[in-house]
Order: C-alpha cells, then structure tokens, then sequence
C-alpha cells in the first residue's frame, strides 16, 4: 500500500517537473548580443536606404544628383557593414556568409540602378528592384540568424 502511494507521488511530482520545465524554456526568449543588434541596425540603415534608392529611380522625374548622392551613401554603408563582419571569428562564418549575401544582392541592385540612371533602360530599372527585393527577404531572414548566433 505504501508503495502504491509512494509511487502515485513520485509521478505526480515528476509530471509537476517535467511541465514546469517545459514551460520555463517556452518563455525563456533569447535575446540578440550587443555586437548582434549592432549588425542588425546597420542591417535596418541599409534596407532603408535601398528601399529610398530604389523609390528615387522609380520617380518619373528622376533627379539624378539625388539618386546618385543616395546610391554613394547607401555604397559606403554597405562597405562599412562589409569592414564590420570581416573582423568576426570563424565561428560565425553562418552570420558573415549570410550578411555577405545580403550585401552583394545590395551591391547589385545599386550596379543597376547606376545603369538605369544612365541608360534609362527600363530592363536595368526592373532588375534593380528584383535583386533589391531578394536582398530585403534575405535580410529580414537573416535577422533570426543572427539573433540564433547570439544564444
């Protein structure tokens, strides 16, 4: 008899430890490292900054010193990032590969903007927006990433 109590017990109380523990990890939220939100702002920058590039050049009264000022600033912010996340261990080669992706998408998409100022070549303008929006999706995606590295 005792021991179909003792044992009724000690189900109770690993049942009562088992759900508490499951409940504690569902709460317990991660948060990104100082050095992880620092790329994630520089990530935000230049996302916006993209996304002002490629409403300049879509305007039908594009001013073109505006978009290239624009395309100039959004560069060095990339370059920056760049000379950022080269300085990271090999351990996180997943974050630099990652926000490496990101930026050449970034890159490209100014390549093309450049162009489609030149040019004024619609294909160039259609490619500059495509590749931007590539690089945006990836970017959003690669916040979890980066928020994952900082556990």
């Amino acid at each position: 008899m005792n021991f179909k109590k003792l044992s009724i017990i000690f189900v109770i109380a690993i049942l009562i430890f088992t759900n508490s523990v499951s409940i504690v990890s569902a709460i317990e939220i991660y948060s990104p490292t100082k050095q992880g939100n620092e790329y994630i702002n520089d990530l935000n920058m230049i996302d916006n900054n993209m996304y002002m590039v490629i409403k300049l050049i879509s305007k039908d009264n594009l001013d073109k010193d505006d978009a290239i000022k624009q395309i100039n600033y959004a560069d060095s912010l990339i370059k920056g990032l760049h000379s950022k996340i080269s300085k990271l261990s090999s351990k996180e080669d997943d974050v630099v590969l990652s926000i490496r992706a990101v930026l050449s998408f970034y890159k490209l998409s100014l390549l093309k903007a450049e162009d489609y100022i030149q040019t004024r070549n619609t294909e160039d303008l259609i490619d500059s927006i495509s590749t931007f929006s590539i690089g945006y999706n990836a970017s959003t995606s690669l916040r979890k990433i980066i928020n994952e590295a900082g556990k």
